[in-house]
């Protein structure tokens, strides 16, 4: 015997939804402005190795980090449409794709894939944070 349960979609009041939205917009202004902060943080930590190398390394993986976290911010504003697509993953393979044709290039430029991905990782502190703050907040 099958049993289907349909669960009745609830209604929310509109006192509740608009505290919702100004919840998860300050939230969602929070991540990227923290992204933001954690990338150039990167990049200015790298200025101090005086090598041209490293800061273009980290200065690439903070551009492409930044990239990332907005636009993951941007498909999770489309989910409830029926197509949207998550143009945030193309991201890291984007990047992998110019460092290497970068690295390939005539220019004198070597980048280290490292630095490159600790750079594009800093957007998980902006991830963690917000995942503290909200904690904190309850």
């Amino acid at each position: 015997m099958n049993i289907a349960c349909v669960a009745k979609p609830q209604r929310i009041s509109p006192k509740i939804k608009a505290k919702y939205d100004a919840e998860y917009k300050k939230l969602k202004e929070n991540f990227i402005n923290d992204s933001k902060n954690a990338a150039k943080v990167m990049t200015a930590v790298s200025l101090f190795s005086c090598d041209v190398n490293c800061i273009t390394s980290v200065a690439l993986g903070s551009v492409f980090s930044t990239l990332y976290a907005s636009e993951y911010v941007n498909y999770v504003d489309r989910l409830d449409k029926p197509n949207s697509f998550p143009f945030h993953l193309g991201i890291p393979m984007v990047l992998v794709l110019t460092e290497t044709s970068i690295n390939h290039s005539i220019l004198n430029l070597h980048l280290d894939y490292l630095q490159v991905l600790a750079a594009f990782l800093s957007y998980k502190y902006a991830l963690c944070k917000a995942c503290i703050d909200s904690l904190y907040k309850e």
